[in-house]
């Protein structure tokens, strides 16, 4: 039983935000965990992807902020006020233009990995604008929200055109991502030669296909409820959640080059630079970029040993031969003499 003057669909107003405020801002302390472990265990990466990535959590701090503003006028200094479930507050910023603009940027990233692997502009390009045409949507939406809307009681209405092209584009675009991923590091993985770099494939390829589809996923549930259910806020709870879901994939295919293996005396750690899995060039030991051939995605490869001895620690840097050519005798002969000689009792390698 309502108390008089409360609207009969009341949960449908309060509890999506509710849930919406609440994965946001777990999402947030994920991201925030994946990029402090990004800080630590990825400081050689080249500085345009560490800008990429710490502008991108910058962006997810404000967005952060201006949610949690949200949160307190409507469910703390509004509460009891009926006209502030209606109220856009900030969301004309921090979801559509915001969150459009997240897709966009990553979804730039991934297609700027796939034109790295394929070699193809053309593919590369029409992810991209598929990726950027849906972001401008997103902003045409806020931008409409922001001077025709005062309340949400019209926003489907008002906002249709451009929000059905922000989702819609959203989800084709995670969907050809996941596609061309799907092809080019299956076709990686059957070039590989060592059985390291195909689990790193194997792997990425997995989280890969993980993450494009949930993120497909929630832009189309997000898109239903806002197409279908007019006049409440259901399509909130996605809506708020959609460009974290964005951001933490990104940060989780990143990190996930990096990977313990062994036991407690021998442990090995695979510290994949990005460049490994053809993305733009890659510093070798002398510190020069070399080029990363855009099939296998291998290149020349460094690999520095850092041995943990009882009273030292070791370094030793190997140059490796092209893992796209085949290895001789003499390759594989120097690389076990280096290993005889340290004699360690656990190595940090990165490869």
């Amino acid at each position: 039983m309502y108390a008089p003057g409360v609207p009969p669909n009341v949960a449908e107003l309060t509890v999506p935000q509710l849930f919406g405020f609440l994965f946001n801002w777990g999402l947030f302390g994920i991201l925030t965990t994946q990029v402090y472990y990004y800080f630590l265990h990825f400081p050689l990466d080249r500085r345009s992807l560490k800008a990429f990535v710490y502008g991108l959590y910058v962006w997810e701090v404000v967005q952060t902020c201006l949610i949690t503003h949200d949160a307190y006028a409507i469910h703390g200094k509004g509460w009891g006020d009926l006209e502030k479930l209606q109220d856009n507050e900030t969301m004309w910023l921090n979801i559509p233009i915001m969150s459009g603009s997240i897709s966009a940027a990553v979804q730039c990233f991934f297609a700027f990995r796939i034109y790295a692997l394929s070699g193809s502009k053309v593919l590369g390009g029409v992810i991209a604008l598929v990726a950027l045409t849906s972001g401008t949507a997103g902003i045409a939406s806020g931008i409409i929200i922001k001077t025709q809307l005062s309340t949400n009681a019209d926003l489907q209405i008002k906002t249709y055109p451009p929000a059905l092209v922000w989702l819609v584009g959203n989800s084709v675009c995670d969907i050809m991502i996941c596609t061309c991923m799907l092809y080019w590091y299956t076709r990686a993985r059957t070039r590989a030669l060592f059985r390291e770099t195909n689990d790193i494939l194997s792997r990425v390829l997995r989280l890969c296909l993980a993450t494009g589809l949930l993120t497909a996923s929630v832009a189309a549930i997000d898109m239903t409820l806002f197409l279908v259910y007019e006049h409440n806020n259901l399509h909130m709870c996605p809506a708020l959640v959609l460009g974290k879901l964005y951001s933490n994939g990104m940060l989780v295919l990143l990190n996930n080059r990096y990977r313990v293996v062994g036991n407690s005396s021998t442990t090995y750690v695979y510290d994949t630079d990005t460049e490994s899995i053809r993305f733009g060039s890659m510093k070798t030991s002398t510190g020069r970029g070399t080029d990363i051939n855009p099939v296998s995605g291998l290149s020349p490869h460094r690999l520095a040993m850092n041995v943990d001895a009882p009273r030292e620690t070791v370094g030793a840097t190997i140059d490796m031969v092209d893992f796209n050519k085949q290895r001789t005798d003499h390759d594989e002969s120097a690389l076990g003499d280096a290993l005889e000689d340290l004699k360690p009792d656990s190595y940090r390698i990165e490869c």
